[in-house]
């Protein structure tokens, strides 16, 4: 059996061990590399989201461009970009130490009252983290 003119390969007991431990899953796995792995799958729950504001946050801030990926907007479509921010709230907003606190305890305090005497507002709500 063989090609003719091919030199014949010998196989020694001592090369064929070598060859089968070589082959060998768990020797040649990388261990460590599997571990970094399963913690990133494990911890998306935890980061996904916050990636996807941060892509949205971006590709709003470079909409006059195009965002991230796209082509530069055309005349009506600059218009209702600009349209657009005219009507959103800022998303970084910078409050002092404390007063964020003093705020969220008059919400809660005002929340039954402000139900009661005003009207429901057809404003767009702010989705938060």
């Amino acid at each position: 059996l063989g090609c003719p003119g091919a030199p014949r390969l010998e196989l020694d007991r001592s090369s064929v061990d070598k060859l089968i431990r070589s082959a060998t899953l768990m020797d040649d796995f990388n261990w460590p590399l599997l571990a970094k792995l399963l913690v990133i799958a494990i911890l998306i729950p935890a980061w996904l989201p916050v990636i996807k504001d941060l892509y949205k946050e971006v590709n709003e801030s470079l909409a006059d461009e195009g965002g991230l990926f796209g082509r530069a907007p055309t005349a009506e479509e600059a218009k209702k970009i600009e349209r657009k921010r005219r009507f959103k709230r800022e998303s970084l907003v910078s409050v002092p130490l404390g007063q964020g606190k003093q705020d969220a305890r008059a919400n809660r305090s005002n929340k039954g009252a402000d139900k009661q005497n005003s009207a429901p507002s057809n404003a767009p709500k702010r989705r938060g983290f």
